[in-house]
């Protein structure tokens, strides 16, 4: 990344990636062109840091262990077997009040891509309107969401770090673009069911 082609970005919001695998079939195939947003929030960060960043590295899968030390892969591809892939996860941030005091929220987020800028570690997430509860999710099996659509707000890029684990989602299909389904992961279905099961 130079200074030329955040030049380009201003402009019209495209940027040439070099492909580290199989270049010849990916340069010049509008299948493999990176999302809009995706390169929207590089240019943004690269702005706001107003440093010397040449190259900004990316990468299309995440494969990194989370809680009780499960591997855990998160895919952000815009065409891999087929079709674009973007995978979900609850992402952890640190919010404040009106008052100033910091709060923790989880928020559900579509994984646009993961980048790496100056040997710091990044994901860039489409987040959700408002944080869930995993409690939520435990208690009704299918929780619905909202993606936010604020370039300034819910496109953000976010530490590694804050990916707390992954999330089955599904789309509203037929209804609203933005609107989607979290579903209680299949390990937990006992434990849900079971419950119904006493409370009946």
């Amino acid at each position: 990344m130079n200074k030329d082609l955040i030049e380009m970005m201003e402009r019209d919001g495209s940027v040439h990636v070099a492909w580290s695998f199989d270049q010849i079939k990916k340069v010049g195939n509008k299948k493999f062109n990176l999302k809009r947003d995706l390169v929207r929030v590089i240019h943004r960060r690269l702005v706001e840091t107003k440093n010397n960043t040449e190259i900004v590295l990316g990468y299309t899968k995440a494969n990194f262990k989370l809680f009780a030390n499960e591997q855990s892969i998160f895919y952000a591809h815009p065409f891999y077997k087929g079709h674009d892939w973007y995978d979900w996860a609850m992402v952890h941030f640190e919010e404040k009040d009106n008052l100033g005091n910091s709060f923790d929220s989880l928020y559900p987020s579509r994984l646009l891509g993961f980048i790496s800028i100056n040997g710091e570690r990044e994901a860039v997430v489409q987040c959700s309107l408002k944080p869930l509860s995993w409690d939520e999710v435990e208690k009704n099996f299918i929780q619905e969401i909202q993606l936010g659509t604020k370039f300034d707000v819910s496109f953000v890029t976010v530490p590694i770090e804050s990916i707390v684990h992954p999330l089955c989602v599904f789309p509203d299909i037929g209804g609203s673009l933005q609107k989607h389904f979290v579903v209680l992961p299949s390990r937990n279905w006992s434990r849900f069911f079971g419950n119904q099961i006493i409370c009946s």
